[in-house]
């Protein structure tokens, strides 16, 4: 059968061979074939083509329309031809959901129609979220002051930053949760954004700061390995 690459996908070279999106038939090919009577062809319809594409987090949130160039190679004369095709990634598309592409598919033979193009949805990753669903988590970083003090903070959304209260004694592990935080839902609302907490400590103290540390551990009555 024909191959097929696609261009334009967001997926490296490594990723379109590992996931397949240099294009793989859905089934056999189809082809005209004789009745027997007065030689009249069969109709029948072209293959459907399956591909990849990367989408980003703010695409998922907003949609947009990508370009891919399709080129397709005919095995029997090694001509390459190239078709440029625009793709609509819709808000709140899923992850692995398939966009199809009706009748860029193979040409069908006989008359038939052509196949349709699909192209399955993976998310490109995230420096500050990972996905479940709908919903997105954060690792929300905090210094010991701000844990035992309380503090508002900033935490970064899709919509841009906004302000989280932390109150006093917040430990290692508490997750806020941010109502509408989410991704689209596609009825209209959208998921939540949880913020895991871990407390940082500094590698490095300066003479001052090692002296305020050392005050608190004389003065403190804090021991967190006694039984409370």
């Amino acid at each position: 059968g024909s191959e097929f690459h696609f261009s334009g996908t967001g997926f490296s070279d490594f990723f379109e061979q590992f996931f397949g999106s240099r294009g793989r038939p859905s089934g056999g090919f189809g082809r005209a074939w004789d009745n027997g009577v007065g030689g009249d062809t069969i109709a029948q319809r072209g293959q459907d083509i399956e591909g990849d594409i990367l989408v980003t987090l703010d695409e998922v949130m907003r949609g947009s329309v990508r370009t891919i160039r399709l080129q397709r190679t005919d095995p029997h004369t090694g001509q390459s031809t190239v078709q440029t095709l625009r793709v609509r990634i819709p808000p709140g598309v899923r992850e692995a959901q398939l966009i199809r592409l009706t009748g860029k598919g193979q040409e069908g033979t006989g008359g038939g129609d052509s196949g349709n193009l699909y192209l399955r949805v993976a998310f490109a990753k995230h420096p500050e979220f990972r996905v479940r669903g709908a919903n997105l988590y954060h690792d929300l970083e905090l210094s010991p002051w701000e844990a035992v003090l309380g503090a508002t903070v900033q935490i970064p959304t899709l919509d841009g930053m906004a302000a989280l209260k932390i109150p006093q004694g917040t430990t290692a592990g508490r997750e806020f949760r941010l109502r509408g935080k989410g991704l689209p839902t596609g009825d209209g609302k959208r998921g939540d954004l949880h913020a895991s907490v871990s407390i940082q400590v500094p590698a490095h103290l300066a003479p001052e700061e090692k002296v305020l540390w050392e005050q608190l551990a004389t003065h403190s009555r804090f021991n967190p390995r006694e039984d409370v």
